[in-house]
């Protein structure tokens, strides 16, 4: 053990040093006597950035917790010389696991770009930070209380893509950590449908913007969630009272539609849409608000968000 220490290019020669202490204290006075030699290896040069360590922990700790990190990356020119990709701009993963081969890290993540796994070698990693962040559909659902049941945690694009409900689950485990719920996979097709129309026409990318029917109801409600079930009628009629407020044809709009689509005898999902424009208005009036307040941009240049006013 001594000597895999002492040779690993990993390790610096500080932590070499404090690493084979802690080694020989588990041992007897002759044992450590014995312990305490130098191995020589040809052509190994020791790592001299002791932050590696402390990083290595930091990623570990992001992993468990299922949380994003930020970093910068580097290569050396020839003049051995840090050089920063995307010109020292961060990046920003979701890592997968930390991978160890031929005396380097890797941390292992997906790439949205790619569709594919990727990986980033940890030594040429600095300002590494753990994004403190939860999704927004997280933080709606934390928001919204006993209401939150009612929104769906939004799977990642790999396993929307999904050829069936199988590897949709295993693809979302593998990548966010959690598996898919029926509801969830039930609207994966509508997701897809949005983020195809999204990609072929890039002028819609973050004009086109999601948003929530029970999490706006609450904000047009004083910050309080209806309790009531969307289906009952004591449910629809209070969602349709606070409607009128904002904008008083609201029953008008739902009997026009009933009366032009006669097979849709359900109208909670005419008043969900009725109620997503009615914000639409009220931002256009009051400004627009994000959860969260600062947003990642995702890999396809979509701002990960949920919009609102007040």
């Amino acid at each position: 053990m001594v000597d895999a220490v002492q040779c690993s290019k990993f390790i610096t020669y500080k932590k070499s040093n404090e690493l084979i202490k802690k080694i020989e204290s588990l041992a007897s006075s002759n044992q450590a006597a014995l312990l305490h030699r130098q191995v020589y290896v040809a052509n190994r040069v020791k790592a001299i950035n002791e932050n590696i360590y402390y990083n290595v922990d930091r990623l570990h700790i992001a992993i468990a917790e299922n949380k994003q990190v930020s970093f910068k990356y580097f290569d050396y020119d020839i003049k051995k010389e840090k050089r920063y990709r995307k010109n020292g701009e961060l990046y920003f993963v979701s890592p997968y696991a930390l991978s160890w081969d031929d005396e380097n890290y890797y941390l292992i993540t997906f790439s949205e770009k790619y569709n594919d796994f990727t990986h980033y070698r940890v030594d040429r990693m600095t300002n590494i930070e753990i994004v403190d962040q939860l999704r927004p559909d997280l933080i709606v659902k934390k928001e919204l209380g006993k209401k939150g049941s009612s929104i769906f945690e939004v799977p990642c694009r790999q396993a929307v893509y999904a050829e069936d409900k199988k590897v949709a689950r295993e693809r979302n485990i593998a990548i966010l950590g959690k598996s898919l719920s029926e509801q969830t996979l039930g609207i994966a097709k509508a997701i897809k449908q949005v983020d195809e129309f999204l990609q072929s026409k890039p002028q819609w990318k973050n004009g086109l913007l999601e948003s929530h029917p029970e999490f706006c109801f609450s904000k047009l409600n004083n910050n309080q969630p209806i309790l009531e079930h969307k289906t009952s009628t004591e449910g629809q009629q209070k969602r349709l009272g606070i409607l009128r407020e904002y904008y008083p044809k609201a029953d008008q709009v739902v009997e026009k539609f009933l009366a032009d689509v006669p097979y849709r005898k359900k109208i909670d999902d005419v008043v969900d849409a009725l109620c997503l424009a009615v914000m639409g208005k009220v931002i256009l009036e009051k400004g627009l608000k994000t959860i969260p307040e600062k947003p990642m941009m995702g890999a396809k240049g979509i701002i990960m968000q949920i919009v609102y006013a007040e």
